[in-house]
């Protein structure tokens, strides 16, 4: 009896077995048509081809057929990276659609940014649409913020001329396009909104503008793309993988972001208004841009200590001419006048000099037995103590202290300059001395951490002294705040303690913690240091301050532009926004 019971449990169907699709229909498993479909399902091949997605995106009628490539291309490339960078965007874009009452120029303003990235969008379609090539190529994800930074730096300080400027060199963008076809699109479009206004600038003034943004976007991409291309060649036929060969210092966005600060530095009146040491710096920097084009021609001809000889007397002749009209006399003795006869400058500057002349060879000596992350972030420190050791080198002489920054960043490019064209054996041996310090971000022909540092400490200083004059705010502590104390913090708590990686990035959340807590610590110091100081302006709203740190700490985690450069330019910017919004 044990054994026939046996034999029909055997028999009788496991319900485990059957499909999910069997089981909510209720049907029997001895039921002749569900057989029969088996029967069918088994005879289709497991390995029969079901047919190439790339051939159905080709028979897809128009426009789907871009649709449905735009939309692989957003699966292979829009990870969580990109998705928090485009969520603090879009916080942004809202914020100021929704505070717009706050700004008197927005009815105006805001159509014609829209405007402006809907022209730079059809354009990106355009050149996608044109294209021959079977993957799809959009610009560079960073040139989202060679267009949001400017906007939001027009909108907090409104100029009709130079908003509608920085919004016209916003077709260099589409880099798939020809160049000629960007210069005249941007043109086009400061023409349709430049109108009959006697407030806008004249368009001859505008084709010398974006020209000389033609001149060094094809200046700076030569130097990218020549550089990957010898490298490239030079290599092809030692079977090496040439994708590997080649690295550029700079990605195309940090170009356009590049030349678009070289352009309103130099063609912009309202920033070197009434700023002597923006003045000096716009001259200098005129003179170092001549001198490079008239100097390297004969660069190869001559030898290399004549080649700096001659260098530095082009340059030195270009600056003590224009300086001329502006200090109303030689440059030289003005420089040695201004600093000797206020003895606190002197003391300043002699402190400089003498810590220089120690910190520098000792790093330099030592640098081999530290890792190369606190090799890189000594000179975070150093910066720090070099502007914070006196309250006057940010408050009463914050004029000669940017003076000496801006200053050290023309050396600084001249230093590079000398490097990259390894003029006589002085070239040779700066790169051979740089080397120690470089890492992933200045593999390509250029090194410019060290010019990113200086000037990312320098902008919120020029910032706040151009917004402020002799009143202070935390913005012109920002770039060291958050590069000295935020970035080194996040740097040395991510290498030691990260274990949770943002998605695709070598960066950690416990890295970005770090940024936020000890920025914002440093933050309440610096308040409760100066709280006492007539000459400095508290934060009025904490929710402000701490929303632009997590914003700014977020992007620091996520991007993989340059933080040096992006961060204090970022955060400034953000916190006077949403002081203007709340």
């Amino acid at each position: 009896m044990a054994r026939k019971r046996k034999d029909i449990a055997e028999k009788k169907e496991d319900i485990t077995a059957r499909s999910t699709a069997a089981i909510f229909r209720n049907l029997d498993s001895e039921n002749p048509v569900l057989e029969e479909e088996e029967k069918i399902e088994e005879q289709v091949s497991p390995n029969e081809p079901l047919g190439d997605p790339q051939d159905d995106i080709k028979n897809a009628s128009f426009p789907f057929n871009y649709l449905f490539r735009f939309q692989d291309y957003l699966n292979e490339h829009l990870d969580l990276l990109k998705s928090a960078q485009l969520l603090v965007f879009g916080f942004f874009i809202q914020l100021i659609y929704l505070r717009q009452d706050k700004f008197d120029h927005a009815k105006s303003s805001l159509p014609m940014m829209l405007f402006s990235c809907a022209g730079v969008l059809s354009c990106t379609v355009l050149s996608i649409v044109k294209s021959k090539e079977d993957k799809i190529h959009i610009p560079d994800f960073n040139y989202f913020y060679s267009i949001l930074l400017p906007s939001l730096f027009n909108i907090v300080y409104y100029n009709p001329s130079w908003i509608l400027i920085n919004n016209s060199l916003n077709y260099f963008i589409v880099d798939k396009m020809n160049s000629i076809f960007n210069l005249v699109s941007s043109i086009i479009f400061f023409e349709i909104y430049k109108g009959e206004s006697d407030k806008i600038i004249p368009t001859v003034q505008f084709l010398q503008i974006s020209a000389a943004h033609f001149f060094f976007s094809y200046i700076l991409h030569s130097i990218n793309n020549g550089h990957v291309q010898s490298e490239s060649g030079a290599n092809s036929g030692e079977g090496e993988d040439t994708n590997l060969i080649g690295e550029k210092s700079l990605k195309n966005s940090e170009i356009q972001l590049v030349c678009l600060l070289l352009i309103n530095i130099i063609f912009n009146p309202s920033i070197t208004k009434d700023a002597i040491p923006l003045q000096i710096f716009q001259k200098l920097l005129i003179s170092l841009i001549l001198t490079a084009f008239l100097a390297y021609p004969v660069y190869s001809y001559l030898p290399g200590l004549l080649n700096i000889g001659l260098f530095g007397a082009i340059f030195s002749f270009l600056t003590i001419f224009q300086l001329n009209n502006i200090l109303n006399e030689n440059a030289l003795v003005w420089l040695y006048e201004y600093v000797t006869n206020d003895p606190e400058r002197l003391n300043i500057l002699k402190t400089w000099i003498l810590s220089a002349t120690i910190i520098i060879p000792l790093v330099f000596y030592f640098a081999d037995y530290f890792s190369l992350n606190t090799r890189r972030k000594i000179w975070h420190l150093a910066i720090i103590i070099a502007l914070t050791f006196s309250n006057d080198i940010l408050f009463g002489q914050v004029e000669f202290t940017l003076i000496a920054l801006l200053g050290m960043i023309i050396v600084f490019l001249i230093i590079e300059f000398i490097r990259y064209n390894e003029v006589s054996f002085i070239g040779t041996y700066l790169t051979n001395l740089l080397i120690k310090f470089q890492d992933t971000k200045d593999l390509g022909p250029l090194n410019l951490s060290y010019i990113y540092l200086l000037t990312g400490v320098t902008i919120p200083i020029a910032y706040d002294y151009l917004a402020h004059k002799n009143q202070v705010t935390i913005i012109r502590y920002i770039g060291l705040i958050a590069l000295g104390i935020g970035d080194s913090f996040a740097s040395i708590i991510g290498k030691r303690f990260g274990t949770f990686k943002w998605k695709g990035s070598e960066k950690s959340v416990q890295g970005t913690i770090a940024f936020i807590l000890t920025s914002f610590i440093a933050i309440n110091v610096v308040e409760y240091y100066n709280r006492n100081n007539k000459h400095y302006i508290p934060i009025k709203n904490w929710e402000n301050a701490l929303v632009s740190i997590i914003l700014g700490g977020v992007l620091e985690g996520t991007s993989n532009i340059n933080d040096n450069y992006l961060i204090p330019t970022f955060i400034p910017i953000a916190f006077d926004l949403l002081n203007r919004c709340y």
